[in-house]
């Protein structure tokens, strides 16, 4: 009976957590291939649209070929990297 319990409540606390970090983290318009606005992987990342600029420079970004946007490939990347989760 305590173990039945235990899982039970562990499931409840599981359920929780995911709700709470979907009201946290927004989502993001992932298409593979497709890129996502600087101030939108900022959100995503929990970090300013500096440092998203600065992340670029150094290569941990990518840019889309047009230069003006972020790769959304290397933001799903990153957050997999750190273990960022997506709402």
């Amino acid at each position: 009976m305590d173990e039945i319990r235990l899982y039970d409540l562990e499931q409840r606390v599981k359920a929780l957590e995911n709700t709470m970090h979907s009201r946290l983290w927004p989502r993001i318009r992932y298409e593979q291939g497709k890129g996502v606005s600087k101030s939108e992987a900022a959100r995503m990342l929990g970090v300013s649209r500096s440092t998203i600029y600065n992340m670029a420079k150094d290569g941990r970004l990518k840019y889309m070929p047009d230069g003006g946007r972020i790769d959304a490939d290397s933001v799903k990347a990153y957050m997999g990297r750190y273990g960022i989760r997506e709402s």
